[in-house]
């Protein structure tokens, strides 16, 4: 295929809607500045519409391509003409994105992910082009007819989410607590505005109305949270799958916008399995990838420069299981027993220390409910510290430095592979070291920024024989 050729024309459908999305605020605010005036708001209106269709159009008839034997070819410009020149090895990943109008017609929006690329700037982004475009590229730069073979008969997915899967999903979300968080937020900030006013009316007569009134209140703004994040989580995960190809995770997803994101494998730094409090007791958890930077990272999506989903939410009982295919060199498995325990007061005694301050001086000041409320606060981060004493290990499996940590309300296993590791530190204190104890902290490259495992209260031996340790076999596995 070397003849020079435009994108579909369904990149000008798509281009001058991606440009009103954009200019969407000025559009309101032109909007209601002439919502008086309906000869005035429609020019406004048909001005932004002009020139949305317009710089779509300019982009159509500037962009051309071409595929042959060694690669893609891409020309663009008119005053000031440009001209790439990829070859097919240099090509790391193609990204595919079908836009539910796109998929009548066989078109998708390609991402090609090139070695020079840096979180997203030097990708090539073919808008809209023939679904034959992504199978030609991806048989160039991988195995030849192998690859057409594989795409003839797609492999079946090693991990999928239901729409059971997604209700669960929706409902242990933390975003779902903010959503509620949020809207308490905005109510406290209107401020004098009417709309305060009004809804203090509606509130005061809901209260009088009597406790049955109240609850379907609250049951109305549960339900209206619930919907609003399951309806944002069903446009990202719907029909979420992963499978395996080569060297390459390969993940599709989305309701309106189908993506298919290809993660080479070499870029993955470390796995997350993360755990909240409720999704604990329902036996579920999700598990996140950490990149190295390359990942485009200016598509307005989940897919990070740095994590992202790999498994949005699985049962405790298959999560090894299917971690252990979709990464068979890694050689995943549960956590074993690691360090000593660190003592709990280490973690709880500046949460004591405030207990203790602040709460008699609320009774003193305020009164005993306000000294009550803040107490609750407080016990419930002395239970979070307690429960990260007593979970906090470390251990090391085959290759991987394998940690079980807290971060806020959830728990965290982290799995690295030794030779992803950037660097080790431990760090100690006065105090920490008249007792003989540290802090011990890895650094993993997340995105083009690094990301730290942090250990707290281990006993300096265990520190440094750790460090020994994890030295020693990165050293053993670079001879190998």
């Amino acid at each position: 295929m070397s003849k020079m050729q435009h994108f579909s024309w369904l990149m000008l459908l798509q281009r001058t809607v991606h440009n009103l999305r954009s200019w969407i605020f000025l559009l309101i605010l032109v909007i209601f500045k002439n919502i008086s005036n309906i000869k005035l708001l429609v020019l406004s209106v048909s001005i932004f519409t002009l020139l949305a269709i317009s710089e779509a159009f300019y982009r159509w008839l500037s962009y051309r391509f071409s595929l042959d034997e060694k690669g893609l070819l891409v020309h663009y410009g008119f005053i000031f003409k440009h001209q790439l020149d990829i070859p097919y090895e240099r090509i790391q990943a193609v990204h595919r994105e079908v836009w539910f109008l796109f998929k009548p017609f066989n078109v998708a929006k390609l991402t090609i992910e090139t070695a020079g690329s840096s979180s997203g700037k030097n990708d090539v982004v073919l808008e809209a082009v023939p679904e034959a475009i992504y199978r030609e590229l991806e048989k160039g730069r991988t195995y030849g007819a192998q690859m057409a073979a594989e795409k003839e008969a797609p492999p079946l997915p090693l991990y999928q989410v239901s729409l059971n899967d997604l209700l669960v999903f929706t409902f242990t979300n933390v975003n779902f607590i903010s959503m509620l968080l949020a809207a308490c937020g905005i109510y406290s900030e209107v401020g004098n505005l009417a709309a305060k006013k009004w809804l203090e009316t509606q509130v005061s007569e809901i209260i009088a109305g009597g406790v049955l009134m109240i609850a379907i209140l609250v049951l109305f703004v549960l339900i209206a949270s619930f919907l609003i994040v399951l309806v944002g989580n069903l446009l990202r995960y719907f029909h979420f799958f992963v499978w395996r190809t080569h060297e390459h995770l390969v993940i599709e997803r989305g309701l309106f916008t189908r993506r298919r994101v290809s993660i080479p494998v070499y870029r993955i730094q470390a796995l997350q399995l993360r755990q909240s409090l409720l999704r604990s007791l329902l036996g579920l958890q999700a598990v996140e990838v950490i990149l190295a930077a390359g990942q485009n990272s200016n598509q307005k999506e989940d897919v990070k420069d740095d994590t992202f989903y790999l498994l949005p939410i699985i049962r405790d009982k298959e999560v090894w299981q299917v971690l252990q295919t979709l990464l068979p060199e890694w050689k995943v498995a549960a956590a074993a027993a690691g360090t000593e325990k660190s003592h709990w007061f280490l973690f709880t005694r500046f949460r004591l220390l405030a207990l203790m301050v602040f709460c008699p001086t609320l009774i003193y000041f305020f009164n005993f409910w306000w000294s009550l409320a803040l107490a609750c606060i407080m016990l419930f981060f002395i239970s979070i510290s307690l429960w990260s004493a007593h979970i906090q290990t470390v251990a090391l499996d085959n290759a991987l430095l394998h940690t079980v940590t807290v971060a806020g309300i959830s728990r965290v296993e982290t799995l690295c592979p030794l030779n992803k590791i950037q660097a080790l530190k431990i760090k100690t204190s006065y105090y920490l070291e008249q007792h003989q104890l540290g802090h011990f902290v890895c650094l993993v490259k997340a995105g083009r920024a690094s990301r730290h495992i942090n250990l707290r209260y281990l006993a300096l031996s265990n520190c440094f024989s750790l460090k020994k340790e994890v030295l020693e076999k990165h050293s053993i596995m670079k001879e190998n």
